[in-house]
C-alpha cells in the first residue's frame, strides 16, 4: 500500500488542549460554551486497535520425540505459515461536543474530527464533507478546500499554518490518528439565538469492495496492496459523522482608554501623573450574557487611588479593589442590550 500522506507529511496525533485567544477588546462566545469546548478538547483521546500487524508471519512445526528398540528418535513435521489478514477498520470522532458557538457572519470556523486507523495496517481513506444535512436550521458555507489536517498538533484550527489535505486522501498506519478540520463560513443573515448548522465529515477506506460491506467479511488479496487477504472490520471502513454549529447573536464588547493628567495641567505620564481608566462594557443582540465579572489588574509602577472606583450606571452586583496582586473586579450578574453599556473607572497615580 502507498505511503503517501498530506503533501508528502505524516502528522500523528498529539492531543492537547486548545489555546483559546483571549482579546480585550471583542468576546463573542458565551463563558459556559466556550468552557464546554475546551473541556472536550482536554479530554479527547485517540482510539487505539488491537492485534498483530497484518502480514506478520506465524509459523510452527510439531516434534515427534520416541524409542525404537530403546533407541531416542527425532521426527518434525512440515513448517505450517499463517500470514495475519489485515483487519479494515476505521474510528471519526467529532471532539467539539454538544456544539461549536459562533456568531452570524463568522469565518473560518472549524469543526474538529479525530480519525483513527483502528486496523492492524496502513490503509488509504478518501475524505468528504458536506453541510447540507437535514433537520437543522441553516446551512454552513464550506470553504473550498474545507477540509485540513492539524499540522503543527496544537489541537486548534490555524487558518494559514494548518495544511489543506491534498486530494482529500488521508493515509494512516495501524494505531496512527490524525486530526481532521472541516471549516464553514457561518451565515451572516441568521438572527435567531440558538440555531444550528450541521456539517458531515465521511471517511471511506480505498480498499474496492470494504465499504458498506457486513463486518467480517473477508477480501481475498485485499489487505496490505493486495499482498494479503483482509477482513472487513466493525465499521466495515466507513464512517460519517455528524458537527454541530450553534449560533448565538448576542455579543459582548469590552472597551478600554486612559486619560492621563499631570500636576502642571498636561497630559504627559510623568512620575505623580494620574491615569483615569474607562472600561465600557456593551452587551447587543437578541439574548443575555450571564455571570459577567470583568477584571483589571492594578499595573506595575502605580499606586490605585482610593476611592475613585466607581460603576455607571449601574449598579453592579459588587465592585471591589483587592486580591494579590492588587487589581478592580466587577460582577455584573447578567446583562442584555436593555441595561448597557456599563462603564467603570478608576484612577492610579504613576509612582
Amino acid at each position: 500500500m502507498m505511503q503517501t500522506f498530506i503533501e508528502g507529511r505524516r502528522f500523528p496525533v498529539m492531543r492537547k488542549g486548545p489555546v483559546f485567544s483571549k482579546e480585550v477588546a471583542v468576546m463573542k462566545r458565551y463563558l459556559v460554551a466556550v468552557l464546554t469546548v475546551l473541556a472536550v478538547f482536554l479530554a479527547a483521546q485517540p482510539v487505539w486497535a488491537a492485534g498483530t500487524p497484518v502480514n506478520t508471519v506465524i509459523a510452527n512445526q510439531a516434534t515427534a520425540d520416541y524409542l525404537i528398540n530403546s533407541n531416542p528418535l527425532s521426527s518434525t513435521s512440515n513448517t505450517v505459515s499463517t500470514a495475519v489478514a489485515e483487519v479494515i477498520d476505521v474510528v471519526v470522532v467529532w471532539q467539539d461536543s454538544p456544539s461549536l458557538v459562533v456568531s452570524p457572519g463568522d469565518a473560518d470556523q472549524a469543526l474538529a474530527f479525530l480519525m483513527s486507523n483502528t486496523g492492524n495496517g496502513a490503509e488509504t481513506f478518501d475524505l468528504s464533507a458536506t453541510s447540507t444535512v437535514p433537520g437543522d436550521d441553516f446551512d454552513p458555507v464550506l470553504q473550498a478546500p474545507a477540509l485540513y489536517a492539524d499540522t503543527n498538533t496544537n489541537g486548534v484550527y490555524d487558518a494559514g499554518t494548518d495544511l489543506a489535505i491534498a486530494g482529500s486522501t488521508v493515509t494512516l498506519n495501524a494505531d496512527e490518528g490524525v486530526l481532521i478540520f472541516v471549516v464553514s463560513n457561518i451565515p451572516a443573515g441568521i438572527s435567531t439565538d440558538g440555531f444550528t448548522g450541521d456539517t458531515q465529515l465521511t471517511v471511506t477506506s480505498q480498499t474496492a469492495a470494504a465499504a458498506g460491506t457486513t463486518p467480517g467479511s473477508g477480501l481475498s488479496n485485499g489487505g496490505d496492496g493486495g499482498a494479503v487477504d483482509a477482513v472487513v472490520g466493525s465499521t466495515s471502513g466507513t464512517a460519517t459523522v455528524t458537527g454541530t454549529y450553534q449560533v448565538f447573536t448576542t455579543q459582548l464588547t469590552i472597551l478600554k482608554n486612559a486619560t492621563v493628567s499631570n500636576a502642571f495641567g498636561g497630559t504627559e505620564p510623568i512620575p505623580g501623573a494620574t491615569i483615569t481608566y474607562d472600561i465600557i462594557v456593551t452587551v447587543s443582540g437578541s439574548g443575555q450574557a450571564d455571570s459577567v465579572v470583568v477584571t483589571d489588574p492594578i499595573p506595575g509602577n502605580t499606586t490605585y487611588s482610593s476611592g475613585t472606583l466607581a460603576v455607571n450606571p449601574g449598579p453592579a452586583v459588587s465592585a471591589t479593589v483587592g486580591g494579590a496582586p492588587l487589581g478592580v473586579a466587577v460582577d455584573f450578574g447578567t446583562l442584555d442590550s436593555t441595561n448597557t453599556p456599563q462603564t467603570i473607572t478608576f484612577d492610579v497615580t504613576i509612582d
